[in-house]
């Protein structure tokens, strides 16, 4: 319902309304119209938030607004409102002669007609942009109603007022599948799972709403009331426990006084009323899961026989979450008492489809009514609509079927808005189309001031009040007249703490968040990136939709504490999370790639790349140290050469190969000259000797510069001799079997290979018998010391 002034209330039983129109074109124009535009009944608005005929459950109506402009001077026919948004605004001259004005929606221009001066605009609220098919909904399910709403209205262009409302957090498993089925439907479905309605609020957001039935439940004032025009009541004055007499002196009753009215209507000044004979009292909620065999579906029964709503045709219904269903249902609707009716009443702006009221027929009897359907005319009669199948009928229609469909199904060609701008239009169409504020200033003892600001001219009458102090600044719409019994949902404190219902910002700073789930990324805003920075603003860590790059260590635990983890330089397997005992997978640098049918493994700088086998590392490369490249063990090469890429300045790179020998063996060369008596001792390099056997016999091959002779006169494990001509140079070249190898000379693979293997077994064998004498010792010493004691 909408809140207005008290004198606001008075006025409308004999005041006149005033029309106001902001319509804002395809082109960005704006116009601003008043009564003097409207012709004299030419605008009404029709409501709904139940189907046609019976009481339902789950709908989604779009509402409808009917203008008749006059254009007398054709300035408006020049005008293209196709497409173009409408904000009516209806308005009551008060005593002190300022103008409040209430906001009855947002709506866009469906169809144009011209009559002569007249043009009549068809407007349809903002539900009829979910009327998309649901196909190009995203939705990844299971999905929760809350994510399910808010990805329709992102898709759509629709504005969700708030994100949290009872029974958002229902689990869905299963996405609608029918060919053709719209967005509209959808929410339908989903509304109808957690006993909701949804409907376009004034400010054109999208609200996920239900009957206020409490109020039925806490108020029984009006029931057996009599009510007639003498004052006081010459017929009797009681009700329910409550009094009415006299007038003047009071307004109490056995609920409270009518100053606190502001849950629900009371509508007594009646044209026309139709009124069924009995009233609705939900027993039991029926609900049947959707199969592809009719004859096979489950039917669900929760409540007792009597008025029975009964739900069909669901795709959210399956034979999993029926019961439940069924049971969540019957928890929300049985109980529920209501009169079926339909009345004709004096024309008020303040009530809503989905609102409560109380039905008072003069003398005669007060009726509960749900306002489901309404029709508001400020130049006529409003027709309340109170709808449902007689009680003497259980079975009511299918709650979701959307046959009042008040806009052609048609394809939306619009580029659909991303999140954020949809939010920033809406803002800016708030701004662009806001009304002004009442302000209250309460000055302290201390002189400080407390300021209110507020809907309507009085604050005790306000429900939209915004107080700032010097704790803070607060929000909130319900104001029920004292700040001590006031929820005040929205708002910051002077500590830097907020309440808010949904932030939509392109930036948050945060040092620590809470929550449910995160989502990043989607149709609006493309491909989410998750990347985490430590205190010095380096990334350690990348989630898009490439993949997930990590700095760090990643553990991946199994409850009985065994994991496998992956840190920048391994991959380890750990057992019961000892990590003395890892077993190592493969140690390696950041990441290993394919391009071409070819591994690359990309070892990261600084890093080492290595493979063993048996407990010894056998294959170790060092990219960043000069790429030096170690085998530790033979290499073998089975077929082809063994070679070095060289440069060369004028025959580009070539391959020069080893020298290869029977015998593994080790070389060094240089130069020389004989003295005097024709006598050079060469030293053999210190360094060199330590890797050649130069206990075996080894060669000296000389060649001299110059005429003369030359020989060897003696070779030694440290040097060799040379005799021949006086002074003459010579070049010389030693070659000497490898250490430790002097034995191998041609022999054949397999043997060489068996051969290495029982070394490794040898020298495991070796280890084996040392660490048990080991043992054995340190056993037999600890007996003697057991002994001596």
């Amino acid at each position: 319902m909408i809140n207005v002034s008290k004198e606001f209330k008075e006025k409308i039983k004999y005041g006149r309304f005033l029309l106001y129109l902001t319509i804002t074109l395809a082109d960005g124009t704006v116009l601003n119209l008043d009564d003097s535009n409207i012709w004299e009944g030419g605008f009404k608005i029709d409501e709904g938030v139940t189907e046609s005929g019976a009481f339902t459950i789950g709908s989604c109506i779009i509402n409808k607004m009917t203008v008749v402009l006059y254009d007398e001077d054709e300035k408006l026919s020049r005008r293209v409102f196709d497409r173009a948004q409408v904000i009516p605004y209806i308005g009551m001259e008060l005593d002190d002669g300022s103008i409040e004005k209430i906001q009855k929606g947002v709506y866009e221009v469906d169809s144009t007609s011209y009559d002569g001066d007249l043009i009549t605009l068809e407007c349809l609220d903002n539900m009829h942009k979910l009327d998309k098919e649901y196909a190009g909904v995203t939705t990844t399910y299971p999905a929760t109603i809350q994510t399910i709403v808010n990805d329709l209205c992102r898709y759509c262009g629709v504005v969700l007022q708030s994100a949290r409302f009872d029974g958002y957090n229902v689990k869905l498993t299963k996405r609608p599948i029918n060919s053709g089925i719209t967005c509209r439907q959808v929410l339908s479905y989903a509304m109808q799972m957690i006993c909701k309605f949804a409907k376009c609020d004034a400010n054109g957001k999208l609200i996920v709403d239900w009957f206020d039935q409490q109020v039925f439940e806490q108020n029984t004032l009006l029931d057996g009331g009599i009510f007639d025009d003498d004052s006081p009541y010459s017929s009797g004055d009681e009700a329910d426990g409550g009094t009415f007499s006299p007038w003047n002196t009071g307004y109490e009753h056995n609920s409270g006084t009518f100053e606190d009215m502001d849950a629900f209507h009371h509508i007594y000044t009646l044209d026309t009323l139709d009124v069924a004979v009995e009233d609705v009292i939900i027993s039991g909620v029926q609900v049947t899961a959707e199969t592809e065999n009719t004859e096979n579906a489950d039917t669900l029964f929760y409540g007792e026989e009597g008025y029975v709503l009964k739900i069909s045709g669901n795709p959210f219904i399956t034979k999993d979450n029926a019961a439940n269903f069924a049971e969540y249902l019957g928890k929300k609707l049985i109980g529920l008492i209501f009169r079926p009716l339909d009345a004709s009443a004096l024309p008020n702006p303040t009530v809503e489809a989905g609102d409560i009221a109380y039905i008072s027929d003069g003398p005669s009897k007060s009726y509960s009514a749900l306002v489901t359907n309404l029709s508001f005319d400020p130049d006529d009669n409003m027709s309340i609509l109170c709808d449902a199948e007689s009680p003497k009928k259980t079975e009511s229609q299918r709650p979701t079927e959307l046959e009042q469909t008040l806009a052609k199904m048609r394809k939306e060609t619009e580029n659909t808005l991303s999140n954020y701008d949809l939010i920033v239009q809406q803002m800016s169409q708030l701004a662009a189309n806001t009304l002004g504020f009442h302000e209250t200033k309460i000055i302290q003892d201390d002189g400080s001031v407390i300021v209110y600001r507020h809907d309507k001219p009085k604050l005790s009458e306000s429900k939209i009040v915004y107080k700032s102090g010097i704790d803070g600044f607060f929000v909130t719409r319900s104001y029920t007249g004292k700040d001590s019994t006031t929820v005040w949902k929205t708002g910051f404190d002077s500590n830097g703490n907020a309440a808010l219902n949904i932030l939509s910002v392109i930036g948050i700073h945060w040092d620590w968040a809470y929550g449910g789930t995160l989502t990043l990324g989607g149709e609006d805003n493309k491909n989410g990136v998750l990347r985490i920075l430590n205190a010095n603003g380096a990334q350690i860590g990348k989630w898009d939709n490439t993949g997930a790059d990590i700095t760090g260590t990643v553990k991946t635990i199994t409850s009985n504490g065994v994991y496998a983890k992956i840190t920048g330089q391994d991959i380890a397997f750990i057992n019961g999370g000892d990590d003395i005992n890892e077993q190592v997978l493969m140690q390696m640098g950041a990441a290993i790639s394919t391009d071409s049918n070819v591994a690359d493994i990309d070892l990261g700088e600084n890093t080492s790349f290595g493979i063993g086998g048996n407990g010894r590392e056998m294959f170790q490369m060092h990219p960043y140290d000069d790429w030096t490249t170690k085998i530790l063990g033979n290499f073998e090469v089975m077929s082809g050469t063994k070679s070095r890429v060289a440069e060369t300045q004028n025959f580009f790179d070539r391959l020069l190969y080893c020298y290869e020998t029977p015998t593994p063996m080790f070389g060094d060369v240089g130069c020389a000259q004989t003295n005097e008596e024709g006598v050079a001792i060469i030293d053999i390099d210190p360094v060199f000797a330590e890797t050649i056997s130069t206990g075996t016999e080894y060669q000296v091959f000389l060649q001299k510069e110059g005429p003369g002779d030359l020989w060897i006169q003696e070779k030694d494990e440290s040097y060799f001799v040379v005799r021949g001509t006086s002074e003459l140079k010579f070049s010389w070249e030693l070659k000497c079997s490898q250490k430790h190898f002097e034995h191998l000379r041609l022999e054949e693979e397999t043997q060489r290979t068996m051969v290495s293997k029982d070394i490794n077994n040898a020298e495991n064998d070796y280890s084996d018998i040392i660490d048990g004498l080991v043992n054995d010792y340190d056993t037999e010493m600890e007996e003697l010391i057991n002994e001596s004691n």
